[in-house]
């Protein structure tokens, strides 16, 4: 009898986390929710790449590391183009990124897949630090 409500306990806690969780993703702006769901997608093919890659036990350079992001060509691109319309949409302008807000969407775009596709994998395979 245990075991049961330890099971519904924890199904009921996974029911409303996931419950929370998309009532937060329904109350994000529109550019700001396509493009987590497109990060998402793109998080779940790469991490094909990075478990088998860990379970080879691979020794990556960090070259190979900016590279790994790259394995997944159609969700970067959907993803760096949901970005860079999530930032256009972004009210702040920073100028210290100049690629980042070019007036040529095709710059902007490039910009973001490299930075993504160098990032998405790092703290897989790297010590990371974070910032927020």
């Amino acid at each position: 009898m245990k075991l049961a409500s330890f099971s519904l306990a924890s199904l009921l806690f996974l029911a409303a986390c996931h419950s929370r969780e998309a009532r937060m993703i329904d109350e994000l702006s529109a550019p700001e929710k396509a493009a987590f769901l497109a990060a998402e997608r793109y998080r779940s093919c790469t991490q094909v790449f990075v478990q088998k890659a860990k379970a080879e036990h691979q020794k990556l350079s960090d070259d190979d590391l900016r590279r790994f992001g790259y394995r997944c060509p159609s969700e970067l691109q959907s993803l760096a183009k949901a970005v860079d319309a999530y930032w256009m949409n972004d009210k702040r302008k920073h100028r210290d990124d100049p690629a980042a807000y070019s007036p040529d969407r095709s710059v902007r775009v490039a910009f973001h897949k490299r930075e993504l596709a160098g990032g998405f994998a790092w703290c897989e395979f790297r010590e990371c630090h974070r910032t927020d």
